[in-house]
């Protein structure tokens, strides 16, 4: 079965992401509604959430997102969040 424009796409700009630097551990694309379209781990990395947790751990993220844009007319359009957390450091950045 032969990979979609989308699919090679998402997938050549995980690993180009992935190897921007070395503590980038993984990348997600999701869709409009979370779901996990394209993911990619560093080689050898051993993921510190369940493929289970990533997802929901997703899905509340885009839910986050919606929230935001209520606002975006007051406070203008997001450009990217990012949390610190003791293990690591998340960035998300909508299209």
């Amino acid at each position: 079965m032969s990979m979609g424009i989308d699919n090679k796409f998402h997938n050549t700009l995980t690993k180009n992401i992935l190897n921007l630097d070395k503590s980038i551990r993984w990348v997600d694309i999701l869709d409009k509604n979370g779901i996990i379209i394209n993911e990619q781990y560093k080689e050898g990395l051993k993921p510190l959430l369940t493929k289970e947790e990533n997802q929901e751990s997703a899905i509340n993220t885009i839910t986050r997102h919606k929230t935001r844009k209520k606002y975006e007319s007051k406070i203008g359009k997001l450009t990217y969040t990012f949390g610190r957390y003791k293990n690591l450091s998340r960035s998300t950045i909508p299209e």
